[in-house]
């Protein structure tokens, strides 16, 4: 055998590194001993295959409930895109010897650029309405400057 001359400190700093690790792996066992119990109070499981089964559950009920979500949200998305945003009203004079601006062109359109647009021409006389059917920012029918401008502006 080999004589082993250990110093009395060599050995009080050898007991005392051993007595420090044994504290760390102690509470590192204490805390994560915490961690598994909780684990299986929330889930009243037994074992770890049951709380895996528990989570895997809950994780597909929470998948099926956002799949849910999306397709309603999806829903009121196209019926907000189709609602009217905003009505734009541009007055103006139709005619040269009748002022105030009597005359109007009013648009209903949404995000879509489908709508309506309702002008209305004031002349001492007699007051004509008209209405032109908008799909996708465009129209059949002709569009006085006004209802050209009201249009773009609508765009925007």
């Amino acid at each position: 055998m080999f004589p082993i001359e250990m110093n009395t400190s060599i050995l009080a700093i050898l007991a005392l590194g051993s007595l420090v690790l044994t504290l760390i792996i102690t509470v590192g066992y204490i805390i994560l001993a915490r961690k598994y119990r909780s684990i299986f109070k929330k889930t009243n499981s037994v074992s770890v295959d049951e709380v895996l089964l528990s989570l895997i559950k809950a994780t597909e009920e929470l998948e099926s409930g956002a799949r849910e979500h999306e397709q309603v949200l999806s829903a009121h998305d196209a019926r907000i895109r189709a609602s009217i945003k905003r009505a734009e009203v541009i007055r103006f004079n139709a005619w040269d010897d009748i002022k105030g601006e009597q005359s109007f062109t009013t648009g209903f359109i949404n995000e879509n650029g489908d709508g309506v647009i309702v002008s209305s021409m004031y002349a001492r006389d007699k007051t004509s309405i008209f209405a032109k059917p908008v799909t996708a920012w465009t129209t059949t029918q002709t569009l006085t400057e006004e209802e050209k401008q009201l249009l773009e502006t609508a765009k925007k």
